[in-house]
């Protein structure tokens, strides 16, 4: 009924914030890597035809659900990749991959970020070119 609807409803809404605070953390934090969106594809790929922003959330789970865990970084990499985290149509599994910015908050070191994306092109895991 209605009751359900508007849960559906609220469920949406507070994804969609969710992901855009995420998206525009950069902008309102102080920070060395302080950058806004365009710059960032812009930056990756130069060629504007070819600048695909697909957000994804990872870890992805319900506010019902919600607890605060340590989360390793290669498997952060790897749901962020996977279709169930994707916030479009698009599965990240097909296709070729030109760049790729992860856009990580909180005690992610650079060492760390680099080491787990080394990882996962040793191992083929997502195809990049």
């Amino acid at each position: 009924g209605p009751a359900l609807r508007a849960r559906a409803f609220d469920g949406m809404n507070n994804l969609v914030a969710h992901m855009l605070t995420s998206l525009t953390a950069s902008v309102r934090f102080p920070g060395a890597l302080n950058t806004d969106l365009a710059d960032l594809s812009s930056n990756l790929v130069p060629y504007p035809r070819m600048q695909f922003v697909l957000p994804a959330l990872a870890p992805l789970y319900s506010t019902a659900a919600a607890r605060y865990a340590p989360v390793n970084l290669d498997a952060l990499l790897t749901e962020a990749l996977a279709p169930h985290a994707q916030l479009s149509g698009a599965d990240p599994r097909k296709g070729t991959h030109l760049a790729s910015a992860f856009l990580l908050r909180g005690d992610a070191t650079p060492c760390g970020r680099h080491s787990a994306a080394a990882q996962r092109a040793r191992r083929g895991s997502t195809s990049f070119r």
